[in-house]
């Protein structure tokens, strides 16, 4: 049974009889109707500055709410997501509303839960929906006249609560206590302000813990294991033992502005530490996948040090990409071309050798 349907009947019905709005009842009032028309925006470039604002509020609602519904499906019928084809989409559709005037467009998930509970399947039903709308635009709108607010507002929160699910948070909670926060913080937000600043709080901390995250690197000290012949983490394998005065660094993350610092004092301190005078440094890079310009001026900058500390230098297993980068930057030519191998083992060969030369 469509009960939604039928208590906007009834509640429709029952202003009309016993004349609610005279006691105070707000209802929809007018509605426009009529053909819309199809063309440009005039005069709207002075209004660009208005505009923006608005426009990033109704970016962040609609991804969060376009990718939090399609998800939420998704998951519950087995589907798989694209998410860069549903935002290519949606973007078409907010330009197709712009050229008849129409309001932006995004998923909804007050929509989304009625369309699945009714048990729609396939984009056809969305196009029925849009025929009946336009009809209800040309021909019904008048009827909806003397809708309560009320009931329309809990026709709404009907819809949404079989969306309601606690589940998430007690997972959150288990799995990552940072999920968790941004989860809670996002939530608190809409519910104590409004939808846009939750989804804003919700970002930005997401933002800062990525941020924050980033800048901790992980230095791992890497030994030889004997039978393998393969550089393992020190730490976790007792059988990797290190070249003696050769200290192999392997670096578990990018390199860029936010970790350059913490990284160049890492390796200090892992030098201080070490159990032996170390004659020579070696950096497994294999891991960096990210890099920018303070990267490679930290590499410039602990290969100067090096040298000046009469300490061989050199890194190992780096991507091609990451090579070229910091080629432009000066880094490269900083550490020497020869100082640049393809293996952890060639690079602690060569090192373990001419420690103590260059």
């Amino acid at each position: 049974w469509p009960r939604a349907l039928i208590v906007v009947a009834l509640s429709i019905v029952a202003v009309n009889v016993f004349d609610l709005t005279s006691e105070g009842v707000a209802v929809t009032g007018d509605i426009p109707t009529g053909l819309f028309t199809v063309g440009v925006p005039q005069d709207v470039w002075g209004e660009v500055g208005a505009l923006i604002a608005g426009a990033l509020s109704i970016i962040f609602v609609g991804y969060s709410e376009t990718l939090a519904g399609g998800r939420a499906m998704a998951s519950k019928h087995g589907d798989r997501l694209d998410t860069d084809q549903e935002l290519v989409a949606e973007g078409f559709a907010c330009g197709a509303a712009g050229l008849v005037g129409g309001f932006v467009t995004d998923g909804s998930l007050s929509k989304t839960s009625v369309a699945d509970a009714a048990g729609q399947k396939s984009q056809m039903a969305s196009l029925i929906n849009a025929v009946f709308v336009l009809l209800t635009i040309l021909f019904l709108a008048s009827l909806f006249k003397n809708l309560p607010a009320a009931v329309l507002g809990a026709v709404v929160i009907d819809a949404m609560v079989g969306l309601i699910d606690f589940r998430p948070m007690v997972r959150y909670f288990r799995v990552s206590r940072a999920d968790w926060l941004c989860y809670m913080a996002a939530g608190l937000g809409i519910l104590f302000f409004s939808i846009i600043q939750g989804i804003v709080i919700g970002v930005v901390l997401s933002l800062l813990l990525l941020i924050a995250h980033a800048s901790r690197p992980a230095l791992r000290r890497m030994g030889k294991q004997p039978e393998s012949d393969t550089y393992l983490d020190a730490a976790r394998h007792e059988s990797a033992i290190g070249e003696p005065g050769v200290l192999v660094v392997r670096l578990d993350g990018p390199l860029f502005f936010a970790d350059a610092n913490v990284f160049h004092d890492g390796v200090n301190q892992l030098i201080s530490v070490a159990d032996a005078p170390v004659h020579a440094v070696v950096l497994d890079m294999e891991a960096v996948s990210h890099t920018d310009t303070d990267g490679a001026d930290t590499l410039t900058s602990m290969a100067s040090e090096m040298k000046a500390r009469g300490i061989w230098f050199g890194i190992a297993r780096a991507e091609e990409a990451i090579l070229d980068r910091w080629d432009r930057a000066g880094a490269i030519e900083a550490i020497g071309r020869n100082h640049v191998f393809g293996s952890v083992q060639e690079a602690a060969q060569e090192a373990g050798a001419r420690a103590g030369v260059d």
